[in-house]
């Protein structure tokens, strides 16, 4: 068991940092409109790839790997930094969703799809959630390299998975109520 669990927790993080460097190219090619979609580069199942946002992606893999370089130290008050900016955002989210007359709880249903297989479509939501939680792990490898004193571990990891938490279901639900069943 410890042999597959191994070369499953390895293979998410290896996986885990392509991921994310690619997510970071979708978010900006929505955010900013596309303006780094230039040198087109190459299509991979469906979807252009431009050579601006290969250069997005490789420097952002480039500046976090020199962040960590740093030191614990400074790379744990970079990633504080970031993960008060997620929770920041997040809320502003929320707010934004309290009061959007877009998001509706009634674009919520049906909770499935109608005449679907109810099993292959929550075996289709735990197919990612290992993804989810990669990171997760880290408090208490964090905990032993900042020497941080065991008796608030325990406090440190419930307060990360309860922000965690928060953070996935609320993006979650407001993006499953802003839109009705069907949108594309």
């Amino acid at each position: 068991h410890g042999f597959v669990c191994a070369w499953f927790l390895g293979l998410c993080y290896i996986m885990i940092i392509p991921m994310n460097a690619t997510a970071l190219c979708l978010v900006f090619r929505t955010v900013s409109g596309g303006i780094l979609q230039f040198g087109f580069h190459y299509t991979f199942a469906g979807y252009d790839v431009y050579f601006g946002e290969v250069v997005l992606a490789l420097v952002a893999l480039a500046v976090f790997a020199w962040v960590n370089s740093l030191g614990v130290n400074i790379a744990g008050t970079v990633q504080t930094v970031f993960v008060m900016l997620l929770l920041g955002g997040v809320l502003v989210v929320l707010g934004g969703a309290v009061f959007s007359p877009e998001v509706q709880a009634k674009n919520l249903l049906p909770m499935f799809r109608p005449n679907g297989n109810i099993l292959a479509q929550v075996l289709s939501v735990l197919v990612i959630a290992p993804w989810a939680y990669v990171g997760f792990d880290t408090v208490p490898q964090m905990s032993e390299e900042a020497n941080f004193p065991h008796s608030i571990v325990k406090s440190i990891m419930d307060t990360s998975i309860v922000c965690g938490g928060f953070v996935y279901i609320v993006l979650a639900l407001v993006s499953a109520s802003g839109f009705p069943d069907g949108y594309a």
